[in-house]
């Protein structure tokens, strides 16, 4: 990948369309929508503005990246005068490399892989490697064969949908009555219906434009950001930042930033690091002092209640002896007992 806007013109013209579109450049067509979600989610709410607003500002990031990587700068194919693994690996004579991977190749493969490479086309004479190599060999093929642009398959289709990009979204603006009694004078555009129509047109699309400064406003700081990281990225040459000490220093932070932003993606952004302290340990721990609770205070209450009926029933086995003069003799106490209080309180 790189340099393939010079050599596949129409491919690289109508992959920068649609990035452009998807940053939400005007008058693009995914301008219009893109602003209408972003303003619609500031008015809703701010947290929604703001993740939106996030979102539109790494699409654009990302978006221009990928076009600056892939069809800007110098074509970046696998040129090696040399490479030796003597002194690097011990290898079978069955073993290969693929440069391409960790795995190895069957042989079955090694055909396929060397048609494949003949039917691709390389930029002028270079030597390439093939993707395999076998110990104490050094495999090298060399190409003369020059990148061209797709046939009239890839590229029509391409074109007729960059025609829409471009012009889709005029449809969808709606000039107001009252713009036509606007103060501005157009008396030169009298004499031409069609000019006079296009000025308002243009007028109210200028209107438009001013009142999504803020969303525009992150795209092209997005755009510019990623442009100026991988401007160095992909050409880190003096002559860009005209100092080699201020190269080095912002070469050692462009390689921090990509660290942490590889870091964050293998990560999947921290996501269960921020979910397991948030909710659970929080969880964990609230299980716990439930599960205390119940076993210390519920189990403990209800085998409580439990113990008393078995301490309840055994007293009263012994009280129950089944004798007769026994139960006539209580019977004799509870009466004394009662008239004594009756007496007492009387």
């Amino acid at each position: 990948m790189g340099g393939l806007r010079k050599h596949m013109p129409i491919t690289g013209t109508t992959f920068l369309t649609g990035t452009l579109s998807i940053c939400g450049i005007p008058p693009l067509a995914c301008f219009w929508s893109k602003d209408e979600i972003i303003t619609a989610s500031w008015f809703y709410s701010p947290i929604l503005g703001s993740v939106t607003s996030s979102t539109a500002a790494l699409t654009a990031f990302y978006m221009c990246r990928m076009y600056l990587l892939t069809f800007e700068g110098d074509f970046r194919a696998i040129k090696l005068k040399s490479f030796r693994f003597d002194k690097s690996f011990f290898l079978a004579d069955s073993s290969i490399i693929n440069l391409w991977g960790e795995g190895e190749l069957k042989s079955s493969v090694k055909g396929k892989i060397s048609t494949m490479l003949t039917r691709c086309d390389f930029l002028g004479v270079e030597t390439f490697f093939y993707p395999y190599l076998k110990r104490g060999k050094t495999s090298q093929v060399v190409y003369n064969y020059r990148l061209k642009e797709s046939d009239l398959a890839m590229t029509l289709p391409l074109i007729l949908l960059s025609i829409p990009v471009l012009f889709i979204g005029f449809f969808g603006i709606d000039i107001p009555q009252e713009t036509i009694n606007s103060s501005v004078s157009f008396k030169w555009f009298s004499t031409e219906s069609f000019l006079w129509s296009f000025n308002l047109y243009l007028v109210f699309f200028l209107e438009n434009v001013k009142n999504s400064f803020g969303s525009l406003t992150i795209s092209l700081i997005a755009m510019f950001s990623s442009f100026y990281i991988y401007k160095i990225y992909f050409y880190g040459k003096a002559h860009i930042l005209h100092d080699n000490k201020e190269v080095i220093v912002v070469n050692q932070l462009v390689k921090k930033f990509i660290q942490f932003i590889e870091s964050w993606s293998l990560n999947r952004g921290y996501i269960d690091h921020f979910y397991n302290i948030f909710f659970v340990r929080k969880l964990s721990y609230l299980s716990n002092k439930i599960l205390s609770f119940d076993r210390y205070i519920v189990d403990s209450l209800a085998n409580a209640i439990g113990a008393s009926n078995i301490l309840g029933g055994e007293s009263i086995r012994y009280v129950g002896s089944g004798r007769i003069y026994h139960y006539l003799a209580l019977s004799m106490l509870g009466a004394i007992s009662l008239l004594m209080l009756w007496i007492y309180y009387n």
